[in-house]
């Protein structure tokens, strides 16, 4: 905690809990700025739940993060990292949109309420 491995998103988010679930996975859940979800809602949601389970698994030795986006205690996003999926990842060449997809990512669709914050 005296370290805050998370500090450097804190301008990207409103807030950020990490919850323990079990002894092999956390739960990490933040609140998106309003004013990042307007113009590329997707990239900005799975690139900060992208880093946010990178920095989780390189502090801790679970495996599994499960990650949460919200606003407004409506979800914008939920997925579900492994760490056996994280370590195959060349993260230089990906698209967080796509990995988070195929990671089982859910986000609503384009037509809802929430997409218009």
């Amino acid at each position: 905690q005296a370290e805050n491995p998370m500090a450097d998103l804190m301008p990207y988010v409103t807030a950020l809990d990490v919850a323990t679930i079990d002894a092999d996975t956390l739960r990490a859940t933040f609140t998106s700025r309003p004013d990042l979800l307007n113009a590329k809602r997707d990239e900005y949601l799975c690139g900060m739940a992208l880093r946010i389970a990178r920095d989780l698994f390189a502090a801790l030795p679970v495996l599994q993060v499960d990650v949460i986006a919200a606003q407004a205690e409506q979800s914008f996003l939920t997925v579900s990292f492994t760490r056996s999926a994280m370590n195959k990842v060349r993260f230089a060449f990906i698209d967080p949109v796509d990995f988070v997809e195929k990671c089982g990512g859910t986000r609503p669709k384009e037509d809802c309420p929430c997409s218009a914050i």
